[in-house]
């Protein structure tokens, strides 16, 4: 089924590089200060933790406020942006021998989480780029021990990054699986309930969105001729039927036994009822194609449209119809219940007041229980 992605991760990727911001401004302010730091460019590094923490107010300030494709975009550029400050914390603070070169873990995590694979594997090979500039300007450490060194951060990198990516790749289908599960119909493959309400959510109504819907009428007698298997097979064609009359942006759903509900946003009303002829038509062609057309098998479709019949899904106005597909609640949890029992048992009257005495009054003279 379309439609249906994975969670959004906006506030993740917002207060990941923050935290990742604000620990390394704090690693090097504290390097700055401790002793022994006589190889230390102080001035600059605790210029450069300054740096980092700027770009963690900006990263709070402005990224939570932007869309996700814009966030996509900022999220790179910071990535590189810390990769390079790295580099920086590295250079100021002994270049090969620095304590900082662990560092790089940070963005080649959250590339390896967060990112796309092209951009993850651009960000990784940046990374390993500025790990290993030093051997472009100390000529000193080629017959050292760095380059091994350097070979064991390059593949800790690399091994993290495909672990991390593959593991996320695993998550997201797995997300995305038991997604489908719970937003779709298990027996057409269409939106159930609940997918149409967060699809109605998710869209705002306009002018010439509209709810049309289908009733099989005299579903039962199929289902008793034909069993299950036939009317299964039934319900799998008249969904087939809805998807062909339905657009691109519409949403068709399946919301009870033998009940369909397509929301659509069509120009005008005749096109409205145009599809609400078709659909009733469908119907009866997907039984035809079943030889169940001696059985006179038909559809009853019922439309409304925003906002001459509805104001809102909720509040239908004199002339329209209500949704009571959309009214219907859900059943309260167990916390609520109990919740509700206890506002019952602390609203019965005592045996004092004028309520209880009115219904002692009712009790004598009809002989039964006082309505509450």
């Amino acid at each position: 089924m379309v439609g249906i992605e994975p969670r959004d991760e906006h506030e993740l990727r917002v207060w990941t590089p923050i935290a990742m911001w604000v620990a390394g401004s704090a690693t090097i302010a504290v390097a700055t200060v401790l002793p022994g730091g006589g190889a230390l460019h102080v001035a600059q590094l605790r210029g450069l933790a300054g740096v980092g923490l700027c770009a963690a107010i900006f990263t709070f300030v402005v990224f939570r406020r932007a869309s996700n494709r814009a966030l996509y975009v900022l999220t790179n550029i910071f990535t590189a942006l810390g990769s390079v400050s790295v580099w920086l914390a590295c250079v100021w603070s002994g270049g090969a021998s620095s304590g900082f070169i662990e560092m790089y873990f940070f963005p080649v995590l959250y590339a390896a989480y967060f990112f796309r694979s092209r951009q993850a594997i651009c960000q990784i090979v940046l990374v390993m780029a500025l790990a290993a500039s030093p051997e472009l300007y100390d000529a000193s450490l080629r017959g050292a021990q760095f380059p091994g060194h350097l070979l064991v951060l390059l593949s800790a990198l690399w091994g993290m990054a495909v672990v991390v990516g593959l593991r996320k790749r695993r998550l997201l289908l797995a997300e995305l699986r038991s997604r489908e599960q719970a937003l779709s119909d298990p027996l057409t493959g269409l939106h159930n309930l609940r997918s149409l309400r967060e699809h109605a959510s998710a869209h705002p109504p306009a002018q010439g969105t509209a709810m049309l819907i289908v009733d099989i009428d005299d579903f039962k007698s199929v289902n008793t001729a034909y069993g299950h298997t036939g009317a299964d097979e039934l319900l799998r064609e008249v969904a087939v039927e809805l998807l062909e009359l339905s657009d691109e942006g519409d949403c068709v759903a399946r919301i009870g036994g033998d009940e369909f509900a397509v929301l659509v946003s069509r120009s005008a009303r005749a096109e409205v009822e145009a599809l609400s002829a078709s659909c009733g038509e469908a119907v009866a062609g997907a039984a035809a194609r079943m030889g169940l057309a001696a059985r006179a098998v038909s559809g009853s479709v019922g439309h409304a449209m925003w906002p001459e019949d509805a104001r809102s899904p909720t509040r239908p106005s004199s002339r329209g119809r209500s949704y009571g597909w959309w009214r219907t609640p859900l059943p309260p949890c167990a916390r609520c219940r109990r919740r509700a029992g206890r506002r019952a048992r602390a609203r019965r009257p005592s045996r004092g007041c004028a309520r209880f005495r009115c219904r002692r009054r009712w009790r004598a003279r009809c002989g039964s229980a006082a309505p509450r």
